[in-house]
């Protein structure tokens, strides 16, 4: 790669406490911020912590255009996120492919700090062994707000738009079972172990409000539109 940022063959072990990652490293084992690509690839995260790798947070940087994690192991044990991306340029692609989790809060947080437009999300071959088992918080992915500090900002802004962010799923799997939802309100803040997606919005009365298609992606699963 000529710019952006390439991690590629890394083999990552041993345990951060809280307190460390927060002192060393922030909230994140690894924060990336480019305005180019950014390309992980056939590696092992085995440390032990809270998040794993945070894209896009530094709002100083514009965030990426495109954003590949490949056959890369999650084997850590994560108190929270594997991969969270706070925002990415307009038309922005994220592929996360051939990946392992082994023990996450949620495997992808997204927040669009940015409120980019047309981006797509292809998710496929992968596998989550163990997550989180608070039924409030229990998804394989966490759409969370934490910029819209007001009611007015985030209806306004309506960071997770269904014109804006589309997930295509393909081959994902929990334990061994398939995700194949066929009802997208039946696995949306439902507060129950079928749950797959949460939505929340931080430092609003309603943290995790009610199932709203009009403020949720569009789900693609092996294909087909989840509605």
């Amino acid at each position: 790669m000529a710019k952006g940022i390439l991690i590629e063959n890394l083999k990552a072990v041993g345990t951060l406490t809280a307190a460390q990652q927060k002192s060393r490293y922030k909230n994140a084992q690894y924060s990336l911020n480019t305005p180019e690509e950014i390309v992980i690839k056939d590696s092992s995260f085995g440390l032990n912590g809270y998040n794993c790798i945070e894209i896009g947070l530094n709002n100083s940087i514009i965030p990426p255009k495109k954003i590949t994690i490949k056959n890369c192991n999650f084997t850590g044990n994560l108190t929270n996120n594997a991969i969270l991306i706070f925002g990415t340029q307009d038309n922005a692609v994220i592929n996360i492919k051939d990946c392992t989790f082994a023990k996450v809060s949620n495997m992808l947080r997204l927040s669009n700090r940015t409120n980019a437009t047309n981006v797509t999300i292809n998710i496929e071959n992968c596998e989550v062994t163990e997550y989180e088992s608070n039924l409030q918080w229990r998804a394989i992915i966490l759409y969370e707000n934490y910029t819209d500090t007001t009611p007015e900002a985030a209806e306004k802004n309506n960071r997770f738009a269904p014109s804006k962010i589309r997930i295509n799923i393909k081959n994902l799997t929990s334990n061994g079972v398939k995700i194949e939802p066929t009802s997208l309100a039946d696995v949306t803040n439902t507060g129950l172990e079928s749950q797959i997606f949460v939505w929340c919005q931080d430092y609003l009365t309603d943290t995790i409000p009610q199932y709203n298609s009009t403020k949720l992606p569009k789900i693609f699963i092996n294909g087909k539109e989840v509605k």
